[in-house]
């Protein structure tokens, strides 16, 4: 018995969609500032919410740790 696969049911262009919230977490990499990892965390945080009910809550645990991971590098004096 076969199953379908994501890749054999929705083509090649959903590779393009489920690559937006890796370079999302890859943006702080780049760009080390603060508010850069705040925003990501914040855009991982949106894409777990919209997408709660599908794939959405595989990025939850990087959400979070992206949040933590910018709160705890930010400056004292902007906290």
């Amino acid at each position: 018995m076969r199953h379908a696969t994501l890749l054999d049911v929705n083509g090649p262009r959903v590779l393009v969609a489920l690559a937006i919230p890796a370079l999302i977490a890859m943006a702080p990499v780049l760009v080390p500032r603060f508010w850069v990892r705040i925003v990501a965390g914040l855009a991982l945080a949106t894409i777990a919410v919209v997408g709660g009910f599908s794939i959405g809550l595989f990025y939850a645990p990087s959400t979070i740790m992206m949040l933590l991971a910018g709160l705890l590098a930010a400056p004292a004096w902007k906290l």
